[in-house]
């Protein structure tokens, strides 16, 4: 576990194997044992866990915002000493891959976005992002416990994120929460121009529908994954793995 000291907080990240680095960026709350299912790429790149600041091992005093998020992303590429890295954006996280990317496009490689939308247009989406805001304030753990289950069968697993969820920041993981919800970049869709995968559960549908947006972007490569829901990182590993590595392999 490698520990970065900055100017009144501590960022953590795990860094495992060798080869073009992958940072995959966790959803509200869940901390980098999100992608527990993923390590097992670590024989053909470097995947890196990180636990943004308020997250996890991450420390934080009081809050954060997108730009500080985004910055977590580019601190720990420096301390990687990589010129370039993959991004991997599950859920809300992909706002944060999204916006990094923009940012600094001569940094990534190629970008995942599992669950992904650069906005929010579905009632469903937006009320669930509604009582995550409300519950990571007012009952966190009851939130915990919901994301754990709905995230992993096995109780080993259900019980290692749920500890890594409850030490998340309340008032950080609430504004992620916010964050996402306000969030829109469909007005910089047609300036993007690094490779792109996008993963669906084909019974997420109300998040499926926000893959129109993504139709502009040149050679965009959508995978469809079926009978599955919106939890691919931990639920649909097996199929979805492979997808990872096949395009980390294509544009490393």
């Amino acid at each position: 576990m490698e520990y970065i000291e900055k100017e009144g907080y501590t960022l953590c990240y795990e860094a495992y194997g060798k080869g073009s680095p992958i940072v995959f960026i966790h959803p509200p709350g869940m901390g980098r044992k999100t992608f527990i299912k993923q390590l097992s790429l670590q024989l053909n790149m470097k995947v890196v866990l990180l636990d943004l600041r308020g997250h996890g091992d991450s420390t934080i005093s009081s809050s954060a915002m997108l730009d500080d998020f985004v910055e977590d992303i580019e601190t720990v590429r420096n301390h990687l000493g990589v010129e370039k890295i993959f991004l991997f954006g599950y859920s809300a996280g992909g706002m944060i891959a999204q916006e990094y990317t923009f940012r600094f496009p001569r940094s990534v490689k190629g970008v995942i976005l599992s669950g992904a939308y650069p906005i929010i247009q579905n009632k469903i989406l937006e009320w669930e992002h509604r009582i995550g805001i409300f519950m990571a304030k007012s009952t966190p753990k009851i939130l915990a416990r919901i994301l754990a289950v709905s995230h992993f069968s096995n109780d080993e697993e259900q019980q290692l994120i749920y500890n890594q969820i409850v030490k998340s920041n309340q008032n950080v993981w609430s504004q992620y929460y916010e964050m996402a919800l306000n969030y829109s970049c469909i007005h910089k869709l047609n300036d993007w121009n690094i490779p792109l995968c996008l993963l669906y559960g084909k019974r997420a549908d109300y998040i499926n529908g926000h893959v129109k947006w993504y139709y502009t972007i040149p050679n965009v490569q959508i995978e469809w994954i079926n009978k599955a829901n919106h939890q691919l990182p931990t639920r649909h590993y097996r199929r979805i793995n492979p997808i990872i590595e096949a395009f980390v392999n294509k544009h490393e």
